[in-house]
């Protein structure tokens, strides 16, 4: 008996492109990140998606087999699989291509398109068997989220291109909001994204600078606009550096009314933090987010039981690029 093909998984992200293979026992194995040019140098998005196109062409030129090609993408999908926006990659419109029948063509596989969030939600699906009625929220380049129900014949509620975008929500309405990466301002994923929390603590930090050189990260001597999640605000919220953690919070305080709204709307079982900024601050992240649900309600059981259903994900485990693969395995009537 011949054996199955091998299934070419990647995740199209704001900053860095991952692909791998998928054995058919579900391990990853070949895996490849490429580091995508930074949002100020995309005129148009058009350089962007040269590169984008060239990485997962080159990476399925470079397997053997003609075994399809699943890929997680940022932004919304259609039922045809055609994808509609990527704020986080590149903000124009016109500029995002019909990334599906581009690669199908120069690769010769069967190329599906699913976006990140659903992505995730699968993967969890696969390895929560217990939990019916879950949320998946992704807090890194942006922000976004998907529903799974398990007593739903979609399993992920996708069906409509823009489930789960709620990154775009309008949280601040005053006239000098931030802007977001579609065009839009004070959208929610401009204000409690990684993205939106640097540039919240690098004008906060810009408007006092005797309270910010009082901080962990001012007193390195470094300068408000240097000031970066990875080498800087993170580390000193992690270690509980008072100004760190207040932006952090303050940014993250319309994320919670967002969720508490949604647990309490669908009746969500666990609420699944994933992304990059979410998982490099940790426990710490969860604890803010919990603290600030349970402030949204008084209501006698519902502050312990909201606390209560917020996970973090595991930041070692590529929850994407394997939720691309039971996708794939499920468009393919495979169990």
């Amino acid at each position: 008996m011949p054996s199955a093909p091998l299934t070419i998984v990647a995740d199209l992200g704001g900053t860095y492109i991952r692909c791998a293979v998928l054995t058919p026992t579900g391990t990853l194995t070949g895996q490849k990140r490429t580091r995508l040019r930074a949002p100020e140098a995309r005129a148009g998005g058009l350089l962007v998606w040269e590169e984008v196109i060239s990485a997962l062409a080159d990476f399925a030129a470079s397997v053997e087999g003609e075994g399809p090609m699943a890929i997680a993408v940022p932004g919304p999908v259609t039922r045809d699989g055609i994808l509609l926006s990527t704020p986080t990659l590149a903000a124009d419109p016109p500029a995002c291509p019909d990334l599906g029948g581009i690669l199908e063509r120069r690769s010769g596989r069967r190329v599906l398109l699913l976006n990140d969030l659903s992505a995730a939600a699968w993967y969890f699906a696969s390895v929560l068997p217990d939990v019916d009625r879950f949320m998946v929220i992704t807090v890194g380049s942006g922000i976004g989220s998907k529903v799974f129900d398990r007593h739903h014949d979609a399993g992920v509620l996708d069906d409509r291109p823009y489930c789960g975008e709620i990154g775009h929500l309008v949280a601040d309405w005053h006239a000098e909001a931030l802007p977001c990466g579609c065009g839009g301002r004070g959208h929610l994923g401009s204000i409690a994204s990684g993205r939106g929390i640097e540039r919240r603590a690098r004008e906060l930090a810009a408007r006092d600078p005797e309270r910010f050189r009082g901080s962990a990260c001012g007193r390195t001597g470094m300068r408000a606009a240097e000031l970066t999640n990875e080498e800087h605000l993170i580390p000193a919220a992690r270690a509980g550096d008072a100004w760190s953690l207040e932006v952090v919070r303050e940014c993250t305080r319309p994320l919670a009314r967002v969720l508490a709204g949604a647990a309490l709307t669908v009746g969500l079982q666990r609420i699944i933090i994933v992304g990059g900024f979410a998982q490099a601050l940790g426990p710490r992240y969860l604890e803010i987010l919990r603290e600030e649900v349970g402030r949204l309600s008084d209501y006698p059981f519902l502050p312990e039981r909201l606390r209560g259903s917020f996970l973090l994900g595991d930041a070692g485990i590529e929850a994407c690029l394997l939720g691309a693969g039971v996708f794939a395995r499920r468009a393919q009537g495979e169990t």
